[in-house]
């Protein structure tokens, strides 16, 4: 395809362009999105004699990312191949590494052609949501594949905004697709914890999109998960190593709460994961060694993690009782803003395990805090004024944001920190709640839980 003197007839509309340069950047972004969206065609571009961009054609997408993003994106993606009904969505979906500060890197298409959509939009970041951190945005490419009945192109002379058919039912296709895809993967090298993860997506897809009924019958729920007070909890080792071995396997409770309730987290079965603890490094990573290779597991993102997930999961499943009553209640003075806040939002706090009453005309009583496992002692105070700087920084945001920005917060000055001194008990404890969570991968602010350090040959270690 050659253009030449494309606007020698239109002398207004070339005054209007922009230098050479902007505009070559233009027609560069969309040749190289045609080439991401034909990856069976082999599209060449030049610019003043020089060779810009080429695809192979070879029709893996992989080849095209590695030439427009390098080596480290195309390492961490991670494909995505999913269909429900007349709608199937293909592409790529970069792992929670690769979050970024804008959207730039989120690329839809819809039979090919390059849209945009707030709908889909939404969806990708409720999808991410809990793992590329707060404010950051995940990377993706995929193409939408729909019959013409389900869409309307004719919203805007450019056709880069869509209108659907049904709009709910593809924001939650788009939803599970990439959730799944995030979930698809192994973790300390198992895939074993793959029980029911439709219905832990579907789950979180209900969260976030608030079809949580308060009037819920729990009755069956409870009844499901009686405690077992004989369970007897062991570790994970391998018994070749002289270490006790752990089957967590039929346990549905553990109590971890300071408050004495229990727990009410189901999930499903342990991965199977036989590991050596080695030791601490830096008072920070744990150490472990799983068949001749070598992890280390940050102690902070794993516990808030945990964290994360256990009052989530309270929320949930609607527990009335899910906050530890202080000895001494504490009263906190407001500016008049943070009291218009609380007294607006009260009912979210109390729903997450803040015990809290208006106590004066600029003054709250704490009389409890939620029921997690606290670790390290806690000024109630400071963790509560935290949490509400954070929900009114964002205060104009979407409900369920506020709702993710302050779980994250509540777990995060729960978790152990770096630097403090964890005995082994508690080591095996922590990695066995981290190896029953369905996502494991990243803390609720996107910093990965684990780190491989490679492989171990003829007793050297191998990056």
């Amino acid at each position: 395809m050659t253009v030449e003197n494309l606007f020698f007839n239109v002398p207004v509309r070339y005054k209007f362009l922009k230098n050479d340069a902007t505009e070559f950047r233009y027609i560069k972004e969309l040749v190289q999105k045609i080439a991401l969206s034909n990856l069976d065609v082999s599209i060449k571009l030049i610019n003043d004699g020089k060779n810009v961009f080429q695809s192979t054609g070879n029709g893996n997408i992989e080849d095209i990312v590695y030439t427009l993003f390098g080596k480290e994106v195309k390492d961490n993606l991670v494909r995505v191949d999913h269909k429900e009904g007349e709608i199937r969505i293909t592409g790529v979906v970069g792992n929670t590494l690769m979050a970024k500060d804008s959207r730039k890197n989120q690329i839809f298409f819809l039979n090919k052609r390059n849209i945009k959509n707030q709908i889909l939009t939404s969806s990708a970041d409720q999808a991410f949501k809990g793992g590329t951190g707060i404010g950051k945005y995940g990377f993706f490419i995929l193409n939408i594949e729909m019959p013409a009945s389900y869409y309307d192109v004719n919203v805007h002379p450019t056709k880069m905004e869509v209108r659907f058919k049904d709009e709910q039912a593809l924001f939650r296709i788009v939803y599970h697709a990439i959730k799944e895809t995030l979930l698809n993967k192994d973790f300390l090298g198992n895939t074993d914890n793959e029980d029911n993860k439709q219905s832990y997506i579907e789950k979180e897809f209900d969260f976030l999109t608030n079809h949580y009924s308060k009037e819920e019958d729990r009755s069956e729920h409870i009844q499901e998960n009686l405690v077992q007070e004989d369970v007897e909890l062991k570790y994970i080792n391998t018994s070749k190593l002289g270490i006790p071995t752990t089957d967590m396997s039929n346990s549905k409770f553990i109590n971890m709460g300071n408050g004495g309730n229990l727990d009410l987290i189901n999930r499903d079965k342990i991965r199977n994961v036989n590991y050596k603890y080695v030791g601490i490094v830096f008072r920070t990573f744990i150490m472990i060694e799983i068949d001749d290779e070598l992890y280390l597991v940050d102690q902070h993102a794993a516990h808030e993690r945990v964290l994360y997930e256990q009052i989530k999961d309270n929320y949930k499943n609607h527990l009335t009782n899910n906050s530890q009553l202080m000895l001494m209640p504490e009263v906190v003075n407001l500016t008049h803003r943070e009291m218009e806040f609380i007294q607006s939002n009260i009912e979210l706090f109390q729903n997450y395990g803040f015990d809290i009453e208006i106590f004066g005309e600029n003054s709250i009583k704490i009389n409890g805090i939620p029921d997690i496992e606290y670790k390290i002692k806690i000024d109630t105070k400071d963790v509560f004024m935290d949490i509400l700087d954070e929900m009114l920084t964002k205060e104009r945001t979407t409900i369920k944001d506020i709702e993710e920005r302050f779980i994250a917060t509540v777990a995060c000055k729960a978790a152990v920190k770096a630097n403090m001194d964890l005995v082994e008990d508690e080591v095996h404890k922590l990695l066995d709640r981290l190896l029953k969570l369905k996502n494991p991968y990243t803390c609720p602010h996107g910093r990965p839980t684990t780190v491989k350090l490679g492989h171990i040959e003829n007793g050297e270690l191998k990056s």
